[in-house]
């Protein structure tokens, strides 16, 4: 059965006053986006963990992309205008992870931006295929 409520299951965050009501969502947005991360987090580590126990961690890339930065809501920084849905750099810069035995460059990191839709064409390639390109614009 799909869950309908925003709160994250409670082993998997520390927070233990949120109740998922609108009125308690509304009056604690902050605790609930980081309740929200931390279970993302256990999530990913139990991810992590099991490609570990079926030894297919070292054979297995890994993309994690955030979206386009908080809202004004749960934004973490000092000027609330230039968070999510804004063309400041708090809106559109936002963390990319790429590992596993494919990555070229094991450590390196970069500033540079990136349009996800540019990723499909390697990822692509990764699975052993290559994308047919043509110049005909219709």
């Amino acid at each position: 059965m799909p869950r309908s409520s925003p709160l994250p299951p409670a082993d998997l965050h520390k927070f233990t006053n949120l109740t998922g009501t609108a009125t308690d969502i509304r009056d604690k947005p902050k605790k609930y986006f980081k309740a929200m991360i931390q279970a993302m987090d256990r999530k990913m580590g139990r991810l992590f963990d099991s490609l570990k126990v079926m030894n297919k961690l070292d054979s297995t890339d890994i993309i994690f992309i955030g979206d386009n930065g908080n809202s004004t809501r749960t934004a973490q920084i000092a000027d609330q205008n230039k968070a999510k849905g804004t063309v400041y750099e708090y809106g559109v810069n936002v963390p990319m992870i790429i590992s596993g035995p494919t990555v070229v460059n094991k450590g390196r990191i970069s500033d540079a931006l990136v349009n996800t839709a540019d990723l499909f064409a390697t990822i692509v390639e990764n699975f052993g295929y290559r994308l047919a390109i043509s110049n005909t614009i219709q």
